[in-house]
Order: structure tokens, then C-alpha cells, then sequence
């Protein structure tokens, strides 16, 4: 039998400073979300689980689609020319239609580059109060043609309600198709790929060659050659061996509570599925699974208001199975105007209501980061009509215009020196 004493094998902590490498020449950074009080504490990345809840009405599936899908994919498009980075979003819209995900997203184009304020019942027509969008709107609409086309090259959008096992089995069919996953047991080293999905056999332990640890313990290996190169495999051995590194995947799915259950699972059951699934997806194969969550109970029920506090917390996410302990980042959406309060965190909410009595104002609470800073409060402005939210400053910087131009964005759009055109 061969004593490896002098052997060099990887470990753990190797892998670490691998990935402290990447970080140095850059190769980790994680996409921005798009606003900056945001950016230092939560990005798009390889292998992280972030979740995000709010009652139903919120904003909170506009806010993930901008925050993680539309401004991430507006930062890859600017800049794919100056990084490695391959950006790839499947997401799982099991609440609402293709056509009306995409509509909304026409719309939120509309608004940020031809000043154009537009819901989705005006440009879809379903109204009978409103008149027919124009001529000149129809004409910008079919100019979102070609960014939307590229868009889809990037974002799969996938309608209807599914069980987690189909969703799975699609993330982990993409990865096992761009890579291959190497694993062992005490006796047998595997190698899993899309034409051995179920694994094949590739070598098994002689016990002839070991490495005695300075506890004196003896770890087995096998040198492999893994795509070019000898590798020192051991027991118990997991690693996916992706053929293209710097690709970002990422599952998104909107919201828990449409998951189909799995057979003879209870809801519970089928949603502790659905996270198991994406931490495996995290784990092994590195993926960034987005879970939305609407809560399960009113966020202004009496006991909260006692406290007279109604800021979300954790047991907001009640029902939701094991996503909240699994999940590496957490946040969620809060409407103080809906539970008729008229300060929060030192805002008044009444400034922020327009002409017609919307309140746009909103809150974004952090409730977990697993590798930073938690219990960060960001107030934003909201425009329902297209989805698109906007940071607020602090209360003490905040000024008159400041709410004025927040309840009432046609004042100040996005493009100053163009004509703002209202549908709505």
C-alpha cells in the first residue's frame, strides 16, 4: 500500500483560497441590483438563496423583477463587453401569464425611456372608461421588440404552476449538460452528466493509496483525470465542474404558495421540497434561487398593533415552510399606508399620496443576510402603474419637492427634456 504523506491533495481550505483568488482579479464580483443603498448587501451571484416576502399588493414581484432580473439584466447587457460573466434567469412566473409578465415589463420600458405612464389594462385595452392607446404608443411598443427579443435570449420565462420536482429537474438538466458533477462514496467514484444522468461508474478505491493525517487519520484517493487535468479524488467527494465558470444561473420562482404539490405531499411538505431543491441547486451546483412569499397573515393584526410596531419580521413568513431558516438573504415589502399609518421610521406617509389618493411610498426591510449587515430599513417610492421603484433619502434630507416629485413621478420622469405622455 502506498503511504501519500508527502502527497498534496486539496482541501477545504484550498478551495477557500481559490475562491479568495477569483475575488482578487475580480472574477466573484456579484451584478448590482440597481439602486445603491441596495448594492453593498445583496447583488446577483453564483450560490446564493435570497427570499422575499409582502402581502398580497405590496409591489413585491414588481420589486424582484426589477431588483433581480431587469436591472441585473440591463447592467450585463452594458457591460458584457468588459466581463466574463454569462448571465442566465429561468423564471417561473406561476402567477401570472407570459403575456401579462411581458406587458408589465413593456410597460416599466415605456415609462423609463419615453416618459410614457402606462398600466397594463390601458396597453393590453381591457377598459372601457379608457380611450385606446394612440398611434405614437403603438409605435414605441414595437420598438421594445428588439430589447425584449434580446432579453429572452437571457430570461426564459416559464408560465403556470408546477411542482419543485420539474423545476429541479430542468436547473439541474441545464447544469448537467454545460458540466458534469463528480462524487464518491467508501468505494466507487461517479462521474454525472447528461448522458449519464444517473451516474457512471469511473473508478473505484483500490485502499492502496492514503494520506495520514497529522491526527493520524488515513484518507483515501484515486488520481482522475477530470477535463485535462490529474485530480486527487477522496471519499465523500462532491464537486460540479461546470465547462463554463462564470455563468450566473439563476431559478426564480413567483410565488410559494402556487407550487402544485407533490404527490402525497401536504402544502408544508411540498414547500420544504421546493427549498430542499434549491439548496441543492445552490449548493452543488452552484445556482442563485430567488423564492417569493406572500405572507400567510395579516402584518396588522391586533397583537402586532399592541406592539406598535409593524415592521415584517420572521414569523411574517409563517407557512412558508423551511424557506426563511434555508435562505441566505431575506428581505421584505412593507406598505404603511394600507395598515392607515401616518409615520413610519420617521416619514409621513400622507406626502407621499398623488392627485388621486395612491400612497407610493414603500419600505425595504432586510430581515437576514447571512453574510452581511441585516435589520436595514430602505424607504422607496413606488410606481404601481408600471412597476418601477425609486430610492427615498433619509427623512432629515428629505425635502418638499423631494414627496412631491415621489407621489407624483410625471413631474420629474425619467428623461427631462422629452414630453410626457399619460394613459392612465
Amino acid at each position: 500500500m502506498t503511504d501519500g504523506r508527502n502527497m498534496i491533495i486539496n482541501s477545504d481550505y484550498d478551495e477557500f483560497l481559490d475562491q479568495v483568488e477569483k475575488g482578487i482579479r475580480g472574477d466573484n464580483t456579484f451584478i448590482p441590483v440597481g439602486f445603491s443603498k441596495l448594492n453593498p448587501h445583496i447583488g446577483i451571484g453564483k450560490g446564493i438563496y435570497i427570499m422575499v416576502g409582502g402581502e398580497s399588493g405590496t409591489g413585491k414581484t414588481a420589486l424582484v423583477d426589477e431588483m433581480f432580473v431587469l436591472n441585473p439584466y440591463a447592467w450585463y447587457m452594458a457591460n458584457r463587453e468588459r466581463t466574463d460573466k454569462k448571465l442566465r434567469i429561468i423564471y417561473r412566473s406561476m402567477e401570472r401569464s407570459k403575456t401579462h409578465k411581458i406587458a408589465k415589463w413593456v410597460c416599466l420600458r415605456l415609462w423609463l425611456k419615453y416618459n410614457i405612464l402606462a398600466d397594463v389594462p390601458t396597453v393590453l385595452g381591457w377598459r372601457t372608461d379608457r380611450s385606446k392607446i394612440t398611434p405614437e404608443v403603438y409605435a414605441k411598443i414595437k420598438e421594445c421588440r428588439d430589447y425584449f427579443e434580446e432579453m429572452f435570449d437571457v430570461v426564459q420565462i416559464i408560465d403556470g404552476a408546477t411542482h419543485p420536482t420539474g423545476m429541479y429537474m430542468q436547473c439541474k438538466g441545464i447544469s448537467l449538460s454545460e458540466g458534469f458533477l463528480i462524487k464518491s462514496n467508501d468505494e466507487d467514484i461517479v462521474k454525472v452528466d447528461h448522458k449519464n444522468p444517473k451516474g457512471k461508474v469511473i473508478k473505484k478505491f483500490s485502499k492502496e493509496h492514503y494520506k495520514i493525517t497529522k491526527g493520524g487519520t488515513r484518507v483515501y484517493y484515486e488520481e482522475v483525470n477530470l477535463k485535462g487535468e490529474p485530480e486527487m479524488i477522496t471519499q465523500y467527494y462532491t464537486k460540479y465542474y461546470p465547462d463554463n465558470p462564470n455563468v450566473i444561473n439563476v431559478v426564480l420562482g413567483d410565488h410559494n404558495g402556487k407550487w402544485k404539490n407533490e404527490r402525497g405531499y401536504s402544502e408544508k411538505q411540498t414547500l420544504d421540497k421546493a427549498s430542499q431543491y434549491y439548496g441543492e441547486l445552490r449548493d452543488i451546483y452552484g445556482w442563485s434561487p430567488i423564492a417569493v412569499n406572500q405572507f400567510n397573515r395579516n402584518i396588522a393584526d391586533t397583537t402586532r398593533r399592541v406592539k406598535l410596531d409593524l415592521t415584517p419580521e420572521k414569523q411574517d413568513f409563517k407557512g412558508s415552510g423551511n424557506m426563511y431558516e434555508d435562505a441566505d438573504f431575506v428581505c421584505a415589502i412593507f406598505n404603511p399606508a394600507e395598515s392607515n399609518i401616518k409615520e413610519f421610521k420617521g416619514y409621513k406617509i400622507p406626502l407621499f399620496n398623488n392627485t388621486k389618493g395612491f400612497n407610493r411610498f414603500r419600505s425595504l426591510h432586510i430581515l437576514k443576510n447571512s453574510y452581511g449587515l441585516d435589520n436595514i430599513i430602505t424607504a422607496l417610492s413606488f410606481v404601481g402603474e408600471c412597476g418601477h421603484f425609486e430610492q427615498v433619502n433619509k427623512p432629515k434630507e428629505l425635502t418638499p419637492e423631494d414627496t412631491k416629485y415621489a407621489a407624483n413621478p410625471e413631474l420629474c420622469p425619467p428623461n427631462p427634456n422629452q414630453k410626457v405622455i399619460q394613459l392612465i
